[in-house]
């Protein structure tokens, strides 16, 4: 399954260009998203990594785990959600801007500066 749902992704994504230049600001943006939003399912920041038994497939605590997505495929996967899975579409949530932000922050997620991750409220 994991490989239909990666190839579905690069399909859906296909085209889609980056419109964000990634900067500390952004990824403090983006980081204030994924606190916001995503952190309850996907792995809070400096926290002990907690192996997903709730859901079916996992879900990836992406704080611990790289990402197999460019920044691109994560727009599009936060945007449009995939499908039998828990990931929900979010794209009329979130503004393009926040959306490349979050996108932004979870590509780079493990690989952030420490004044990036001290601006980060609630991590």
């Amino acid at each position: 399954m994991a490989s239909a749902v990666r190839a579905s992704v690069r399909r859906g994504a296909a085209g889609i260009s980056n419109a964000a230049t990634a900067t500390n600001e952004t990824f403090v943006a983006g980081g204030k998203l994924y606190v916001a939003g995503c952190a309850g399912c996907h792995g809070e920041l400096a926290k002990p990594f907690r192996e997903d038994h709730d859901h079916f497939p996992p879900v990836p605590q992406l704080p611990f785990l790289r990402t197999q997505y460019s920044e691109p495929e994560l727009y599009w996967v936060v945007q449009h959600g995939i499908r039998m899975s828990g990931m929900s579409a979010y794209g009329r949530f979130y503004s393009d801007q926040q959306l490349w932000a979050l996108s932004a922050f979870v590509h780079r997620i493990q690989n952030l500066p420490p004044d990036v991750l001290g601006a980060i409220p609630g991590r």
